[in-house]
């Protein structure tokens, strides 16, 4: 897949509406760039991570409406060589500084759907960005979507995977029962408010049967 490699502040520079399968290694990997926009892609089967950053000193990028289904576990070693933290376990995204932008993605079918897996001891000499810090960085994933069957860790473990520490029953069971009929309404409207969309595969004479559908 498509590789960003050290261009520095790029906020020009994107990968929108592509198809990404079938890859032996990412479907898109940024490395050393900054302000690039990853919107609008579909990822299906790779071997290793899927949308990925590389050496932690990545900053504000933006991961937003991607659809990743079946990163799997690299066989081989480590394909990253500036994170050696990096194992390919196969997680939909995988990013190493919170200070990129991540919304309205879905992943599935995967090992891992969202991880943020900060190192010890970023790189400062490769960073184009005082990284110092990371890990204190709120990490916010925004309308993300696990499918059911992403991962086969606990839900729990999945938790610490991405905020860093273990988050307490009771705080979720708090979180789950503070939620109102209000919220719930919010959420449906903004769903079911959203434009139809349908997806035909043809060849086809007549499009007047589709577009009755949509209304």
């Amino acid at each position: 897949g498509p590789h960003f490699h050290m261009q520095g502040n790029a906020p020009g520079n994107y990968v929108k509406r592509s198809v990404i399968y079938d890859s032996a290694n990412v479907w898109v990997r940024v490395h050393q760039s900054n302000f690039l926009t990853v919107q609008d892609n579909i990822g299906y089967q790779a071997r290793g991570n899927g949308f990925s950053t590389e050496d932690a000193s990545e900053v504000f990028n933006t991961f937003d409406h991607n659809l990743g289904v079946a990163a799997t576990q690299q066989p081989a070693a480590s394909t990253n060589p500036n994170d050696v933290t990096d194992e390919n376990e196969g997680a939909v995204f995988w990013l190493n500084n919170p200070r990129n932008i991540v919304t309205n993605n879905m992943a599935a079918d995967s090992v891992y759907g969202f991880r943020y897996h900060a190192p010890v001891s970023p790189n400062k000499v490769l960073g184009l960005a005082d990284i110092s810090g990371i890990l204190q960085v709120p990490i916010d994933i925004t309308e993300a979507l696990l499918s059911h069957k992403t991962g086969s860790r606990s839900p729990i473990q999945r938790t610490y995977d991405v905020y860093s520490r273990l988050e307490p029953v009771d705080e979720i069971l708090a979180s789950i029962e503070a939620v109102t009929h209000d919220d719930v309404r919010q959420v449906a409207v903004k769903i079911l408010g959203r434009p139809k969309v349908l997806a035909v595969v043809g060849p086809f004479d007549d499009d007047a049967p589709f577009a009755a559908v949509l209304g």
